[in-house]
């Protein structure tokens, strides 16, 4: 892996593994690093917000990452979502920020469910 990092997720979708969010004990990423199993090699990506104890997940031609903690108990309520057909990512909105979220995908949709919320 290109970095080191603690508290991030990953989640496989084909050939690729991505792994984002994380920390290295002084900041949060926002890098995703991505690497392509079939021949061994990374690339990166950007996701819209930085955190760690996010939630990963893959349904359909999806990839997503959500919530987290962006530092100072500031929990997120992005929801990063790239579509692995066409390598875009997008941002969309949890209803309240929460980290350390758990995830079940069934029949091509994502359940989010628990974690902790600001307050």
């Amino acid at each position: 892996m290109p970095r080191s990092r603690s508290h991030h997720k990953a989640v496989a979708h084909g050939t690729k593994i991505y792994i984002a969010g994380g920390s290295d004990g002084v900041s949060n990423f926002d890098v995703v690093d991505i690497l392509e199993t079939s021949n061994d090699t990374w690339s990166t990506a950007t996701i819209t917000a930085p955190g760690q104890s996010s939630v990963a997940g893959a349904a359909g031609n999806y990839v997503f990452f959500a919530g987290g903690n962006s530092g100072a108990h500031r929990y997120s309520t992005v929801l990063s979502v790239l579509n692995v057909n066409t390598g875009v990512w997008s941002a969309l909105s949890l209803t309240e920020g929460r980290y350390n979220l758990g995830v079940a995908t069934v029949n091509n949709k994502a359940y989010l469910a628990g974690g902790t919320k600001s307050g």
